[in-house]
């Protein structure tokens, strides 16, 4: 099982930076933003991700496999995602995004901005979920990359073993990811 400790602590200190830089009523909205900056990087870079996974970029070690799919990463959402994602989001708010749709988040955003604790705790906890979920994604697809079987991959990054079934799209992996892997590790250690 992968700890994602040292990654749940990253997000939590970029909700603590947002949270000192941006007013009550910027803040949420930074949340929303940058959740849909990093899902869109993904499902953009998806197929990417799965040619890892299903080694079709070779057998590669670990840590070159993850190294390139995290430079893959930061090239895909400065290039592609930056200079697109805010008319891409006020333009079709209902698009899925890995099972998310910004029009929800952004109606949590404004909830919260009027004063909904609850609103503004449920934005923060699904930040470091899906914070947590992608990063499990990468973890996933740069160990099967390896030479492991993507079920067993899996596995590897979660603790939990799971049926054998087609690991194919962003949606299934990341949600999988985050119910198996991100869920368990922000209930144990957050401390947001």
């Amino acid at each position: 099982m992968v700890d994602l400790k040292p990654l749940l602590s990253e997000a939590q200190t970029n909700l603590i930076r947002w949270r000192n830089r941006y007013s009550p009523a910027e803040y949420p909205h930074k949340v929303v933003l940058n959740l849909f900056y990093r899902r869109h990087t993904m499902k953009c870079m998806w197929n990417e991700i799965l040619a890892y996974a299903d080694q079709r970029k070779g057998i590669k070690t670990f840590q070159n496999a993850y190294r390139e799919l995290e430079i893959l990463y930061s090239q895909t959402a400065t290039t592609k995602i930056q200079p697109i994602l805010e008319s891409k989001l006020a333009n079709n708010p209902t698009e899925d995004v890995g099972g998310s749709t910004f029009d929800h988040y952004n109606n949590l955003a404004v909830k919260a901005v009027r004063g909904d604790k609850a609103a503004l705790n449920e934005l923060e906890f699904c930040y470091l979920y899906f914070f947590l979920a992608d990063k499990a994604t990468l973890i996933w697809a740069a160990i099967a990359a390896s030479g492991v079987d993507k079920v067993r991959a899996i596995a590897e990054v979660s603790g939990a073993i799971i049926q054998p079934m087609p690991l194919v799209d962003y949606a299934t992996v990341s949600q999988g990811l985050g119910q198996l892997a991100a869920a368990p590790c922000i209930q144990k250690n957050s401390t947001i």
